[in-house]
């Protein structure tokens, strides 16, 4: 009897043994089990973050950058019409600033206008000290001013401020350079024209 005893004494503390080891593992995860579980939804929301601020960041860029097309196409055109009809450039016009006048707006009346950028704006205005901002986002604009040598049958280019330069303009290129910010990027884009000018001067 007291063997047998002994055996269900030692069967009883194996059977709550094993109790206590099943409760153990019904309990839940272990702490390296959850450091594992939150480094992975960690990684997946950082994941997730950046695929969203990219996405913002393209669609901004987009916009931005559509934008930039409009302003420069309208600049474009608009410069080009009234540039080609101008019957005057002023002597005080430089590589930086343009200065004319000309029929601008097919009136018959002789209007002035003036084209510069000044603090990344391109402005313009029917006198330098009366400006208007027309377009922001303009880093820099730039005109070059060529004239036909009937010697060599070529354009050359015209230096402005020497003696008579603007009596000798048959031709205006100008390069205006656009920057603006989408987002985290400086989207930078040059754009151009070149008119040869209706009347001569």
């Amino acid at each position: 009897m007291a063997l047998s005893g002994g055996t269900r004494g030692f069967r009883e503390r194996k059977h709550e043994h094993s109790l206590l080891r099943r409760a153990a593992a019904e309990e839940g995860f272990t702490l390296a089990e959850l450091m594992v579980v939150v480094g992975i939804m960690i990684i997946f929301l950082i994941g997730v973050a950046g695929m969203l601020e990219s996405g913002a960041d393209s669609s901004t860029t987009q916009y931005v950058l559509a934008r930039m097309e409009e302003d420069a196409g309208k600049v474009l055109d608009t410069m080009t019409r009234q540039i080609r009809v101008a019957t005057t450039i002023n002597s005080f016009s430089t590589n930086g600033t343009l200065i004319f006048s000309g029929d601008l707006d097919g009136s018959g009346n002789v209007q002035n206008m003036v084209f510069t950028v000044s603090d990344g704006r391109l402005m313009r205005g029917s006198d330098i000290g009366n400006l208007q901002e027309w377009v922001d986002g303009v880093e820099s604009i730039t005109f070059t001013y060529h004239r036909f040598n009937p010697v060599t049958k070529a354009m050359e280019t015209i230096t402005p401020g020497t003696a008579g330069w603007n009596t000798l303009v048959q031709r205006v290129d100008f390069a205006i350079r656009f920057s603006r910010q989408a987002g985290r990027i400086n989207l930078v884009r040059d754009y151009g024209g070149s008119v040869t000018l209706r009347n001569n001067l």
